[in-house]
């Protein structure tokens, strides 16, 4: 099916209930938007926001990378670490004030990429370094070298609880953290480090689980004989986890592989990391 055909759809479903008046169409088509508030983080290096996450009291938390000590209106609890950047943690209020800041980094470059809230207020902020000296580091993890991810805890006044890294002997690439309802802890992306169960190919999408304490308590590489990876996680009603990216592997799963450069494959996991189906979706 072509990408016009879903584009139609969708606005089917949009006139129809407009028909019906179940909807306003202002909902989908705001011809008046209004910016309630801005803030801006920056220096005179490159600068980039990463993540959000909002708590139940419609705080919000914000996450990068920031290129240089020296940030107008960034008044951060720690001092820049060093290296080309360092990543950052930035709590606003609802109206967009800033409340606290913090840089995670150590001697090399450092990157905030994604943050989840957990059920005890806890933020877990998902990374990746070239740091090998990370502060308050989990006793259980140590710098793999190249490019490791780490998964940093951090309460609600800003305090590091613990900083775990998640990495082999090459180079990891973290997308996403989530946090389920019963508190258990996922990241996923892709990596080139080789260990049991690396299918081949460039890369291969990883899954990793990290406890509340900042240990290591999972790992599993999902992949085929191609390059694999994963962008996106999400925590299923039924224990499950939805897992979402691209590949060019013919043999991830099944034989629906459509050809070309890559395709985009959807795929459910058990809570044991088993898979228990894998779609493919190519369209030309």
């Amino acid at each position: 099916m072509s990408k016009n055909y879903f584009l139609q759809l969708a606005l089917s479903v949009v006139v129809i209930s407009m028909a019906f008046n179940r909807v306003n169409a202002q909902d989908f088509f705001p011809l008046t938007p209004e910016i309630q508030h801005f803030t801006e983080l920056g220096s005179s290096g490159p600068d980039l926001g990463n993540g959000l996450a909002v708590d139940r009291e419609g705080n919000t938390y914000f996450v990068g990378r920031l290129a240089s000590a020296t940030v107008p209106n960034f008044i951060a609890s720690n001092s820049f670490s060093g290296g080309a950047s360092d990543g950052f943690v930035t709590r606003l209020t609802r109206q967009g004030d800033p409340v606290w800041s913090r840089f995670i980094g150590g001697s090399a470059n450092d990157i905030c990429k994604s943050v989840a809230i957990g059920n005890n207020g806890v933020l877990y902020v998902l990374g990746s370094t070239s740091s090998n000296d990370l502060e308050t580091l989990s006793s259980s993890t140590t710098y793999s070298g190249g490019e490791d991810a780490f998964c940093a805890a951090i309460d609600t006044a800003g305090n590091l609880l613990w900083t775990a890294y998640i990495g082999g002997d090459n180079n990891e690439v973290p997308s996403e953290i989530v946090v389920s309802e019963n508190g258990r802890i996922l990241i996923c992306g892709n990596t080139n480090s080789s260990g049991d169960g690396f299918a081949g190919g460039a890369i291969d999408g990883f899954i990793a689980e990290v406890d509340v304490d900042g240990g290591v308590v999972g790992f599993t590489y999902f992949g085929g004989s191609g390059a694999d990876d994963i962008k996106d996680i999400v925590a299923m009603a039924d224990g499950k986890w939805g897992i979402c990216g691209f590949t060019s592997s013919a043999d991830l799963f099944s034989d629906d592989f459509s050809g070309g450069g890559a395709d985009a494959f959807i795929a459910v996991i058990d809570s044991t990391f088993n898979t228990v189906w894998v779609v493919y979706r190519d369209w030309e």
